[in-house]
């Protein structure tokens, strides 16, 4: 009788509280209690059709650990997380060793290393914690729990908190700074996934204090490391990327008043420094996927910003002494997005215009600008050619994300 209870506890729902929703880093409330309202509907739209199709899944699957890897970094330790950089390929010359750099071409085997365990581990933790939050369902937490039982607790399984060995150059270097924005995958899911679950009661408390030691292990290292501070000290996508995830971990943590010290230097330090006064990101255009990486810093800081209005730091309206700002470098892209005007620096396969998209979307409220919501339909659903001003170019398939 006993074996048949547990199994049906864990289905029975938590009856999580909807007038006090937990405050998510990254996530808006309000999305949540939508999605429960749709949930409780009698068609429940595609959205969370996916998102339990995909929890119900994983409740027959066991979460990939980060020991399970055929070959340890150079300190011999498969908890050590280790990759290889996207970018880099074995040496014709020698068939191997030491590998050369193709800046923009994606390496296949980067894949096969812990980037990919740590990212669906990441999505999988945060799926299944919404499932859980939006249904009440015990069995979607308690497979998340596994997992960061797995990853983050288990002295056995647990990864260390560190990125030593991250983007390795096999042949050159051991680990390298950049690999420290394979972290962000973590960064955006794993601490709302937390939140989540806490607030629920579906998490005890020696594993959620546990949790809280892991990051700030992890955070310490970010900020103490030779490898931390060089890639806080980068003035492109590399350094605004480290700060959304020590601004991530700050608040977290609940030190909020570091978070809010560090977002108001974003302001001055990154979108000052970094966007010119007509909006282009000088840094980002040497790259062989200029436009890519201009989305991809731009990305960084919009987050930045979202993490600066929780603790009451608005980086949305923010203008550089040279005349830069975030509203600037949206500016910039949409011509080129629209195919309104042939985009002048280097972009291997041509520009994906449908990555400015959700940017565009983003900005309409803050900026009180639906003209950016227009631009994002004309993007996603181009004029007939009749209609157009100018033929758009083709469009292709987006790029990998960067992560160099």
């Amino acid at each position: 009788m006993k074996r048949l209870l547990l199994p049906l506890l864990l289905l029975l729902p938590l009856c999580p509280t909807v007038a006090e929703e937990p405050a998510l880093l990254f996530r808006d409330p309000e999305e949540l209690r939508a999605m429960r309202r749709e949930w409780a509907s009698p068609n429940p739209p595609a959205r969370i059709s996916r998102l339990l199709k995909t929890a119900d899944a994983l409740l027959t699957q066991e979460p990939a650990l980060i020991t399970d890897k055929m070959r340890a970094p150079a300190s011999g330790d498969k908890q050590d997380y280790y990759s290889i950089g996207i970018y880099w390929w074995p040496n014709p010359i020698t068939k191997g060793k030491p590998y050369i750099h193709r800046d923009g071409y994606y390496n296949p085997e980067s894949a096969r290393y812990d980037r990919v365990k740590l990212e669906t581990f990441s999505r999988e933790t945060l799926d299944l914690a919404l499932a859980g939050a939006v249904t009440g369902r015990r069995d979607y937490f308690e497979r998340a729990r596994r997992g960061l039982h797995a990853w983050l607790v288990d002295p056995r399984t647990r990864m260390h908190p560190h990125l030593r060995y991250a983007q390795s150059w096999p042949g050159w270097m051991d680990g390298t700074p950049t690999g420290i924005l394979e972290g962000v995958s973590f960064a955006r899911s794993v601490p709302d996934a937390v939140i989540l679950m806490r607030q629920a009661g579906a998490l005890p408390d020696d594993e959620y204090e546990a949790i809280r030691t892991w990051v700030t292990e992890l955070l310490r290292w970010l900020e103490e490391s030779e490898a931390g501070k060089s890639i806080a000290a980068a003035d492109n996508n590399h350094g605004c990327w480290y700060d959304v995830q020590r601004a991530t971990y700050l608040l977290f943590l609940g030190r909020d008043e570091e978070a809010r010290t560090m977002l108001t230097e974003v302001g001055p330090r990154r979108i000052g420094r970094q966007i010119a006064a007509d909006g282009s990101q000088p840094a980002e255009l040497k790259r062989t996927k200029a436009f890519d990486y201009s989305l991809y810093n731009l990305r960084a800081m919009m987050t930045l910003c979202d993490l600066g209005e929780r603790v009451g730091v608005d980086l949305w309206a923010y203008t550089g002494p040279k005349g830069g700002s975030l509203r600037k470098a949206l500016d910039f892209l949409t011509p080129y997005a629209l195919g309104k005007e042939t985009w002048p620096y280097a972009q291997l396969k041509g520009i994906a215009p449908k990555g400015l998209v959700p940017l565009l979307y983003k900005a309409a409220p803050k900026y009180r600008d639906a003209g950016y919501d227009a631009i994002a339909h004309d993007i996603e659903d181009p004029p007939k050619a009749e209609e157009a001003p100018s033929p758009a170019p083709s469009p292709v398939p987006a790029a990998a994300v960067p992560l160099e």
